[in-house]
């Protein structure tokens, strides 16, 4: 799966869900938001369509997690059927049951809108230390291109890219757009702007 296949599905499944999205007590509850992205949209919908087994803690409640052990405190982590499904550890009766030591294909952390800046930046530092082919931050802000170059120095100045393998890609949802309707696919794509990590800047997708 590469990145612009993950970025597709992601925007389709979005559209799928957008008379969801639209509703009052989603839009307008982090709680209920981080529900709708990480669960429906991510999960439910993505799940199928990157023929992946994708794991995650839903309803916003790290005490709750469903099909896995820990996650290592990521939102979402996408693994290859094939991968996932191998007889690739032994079960041994009482003992608890752990997910195949496989690596992820994809590690996503989604980040409502009201965080701080540093904390949306601790999130991308948490998936710069992960194994993956592909890594995805999604996050919300009021000016994008402030929150893209703090997150471009953020990468800079740490090091995190040296020796990179894969592919990072950063998607910004605009909250001074957050009362627009999501009628036409258009206007999803218009809401988030897509940035991948190239040539040690984060460049518009």
């Amino acid at each position: 799966m590469t990145g612009k296949q993950w970025i597709e599905s992601f925007l389709e499944s979005l559209f799928e869900c957008r008379d969801m999205a639209n509703r009052d007590d989603y839009n307008e509850k982090t709680g209920k938001w981080t529900e709708f992205m990480v669960e429906n949209v991510i999960k439910k919908r993505m799940e199928k369509k990157t023929y992946s087994n994708v794991v995650c803690i839903i309803s916003g409640d790290p005490a709750i997690k469903k099909d896995s052990g820990e996650y290592l405190n990521i939102d979402a982590m996408f693994f290859n059927n094939s991968d996932y499904h191998k007889p690739v550890y032994l079960k041994v009766k009482n003992k608890t049951k752990y997910d195949p030591r496989v690596l992820p294909s994809a590690v996503v952390e989604h980040e409502n809108g009201g965080s701080s800046d540093d904390k949306i930046a601790h999130c991308l530092w948490k998936l710069l230390c992960i194994r993956s082919q592909l890594r995805v931050l999604i996050c919300y802000w009021d000016n994008i291109d402030s929150i893209r170059k703090f997150l471009e120095d953020t990468i800079i100045e740490g090091g995190l890219a040296e020796g990179l393998v894969g592919e990072l890609f950063v998607v910004i949802g605009d909250r001074l757009k957050d009362q627009v309707l999501w009628n036409t696919y258009t206007d999803i794509k218009n809401y988030f702007s897509i940035f991948k990590w190239n040539n040690n800047r984060l460049e518009r997708f």
